[in-house]
């Protein structure tokens, strides 16, 4: 989960630097984090996550913005 805070804390200081479509993404992202910090803390049960459909392909949409971003930002840069 550290990366996971990790990667909250740098969207939320960059987030002017992303893309609107980028920033759609925010909020799963912290959803996330959140439920699995309740998980882990144990105010939410362990079986509530899968339960609800809480899992880590929530993110791939993130994912997949991020990559296809990165792509279009080096190839315009020609890199």
């Amino acid at each position: 989960m550290p990366l996971y805070r990790d990667m909250v804390r740098v969207f939320r200081e960059n987030m002017w630097l992303a893309e609107p479509e980028t920033r759609n993404h925010f909020s799963a992202l912290i959803e996330f984090v959140d439920v699995w910090d309740k998980v882990l803390s144990d105010r939410i049960p362990r079986s509530a996550a899968p339960a609800i459909g809480h899992t880590e392909e929530n993110l791939k949409a993130f994912y997949s913005n991020l990559a296809a971003t990165h792509d279009r930002l080096r190839a315009e840069l020609g890199m």
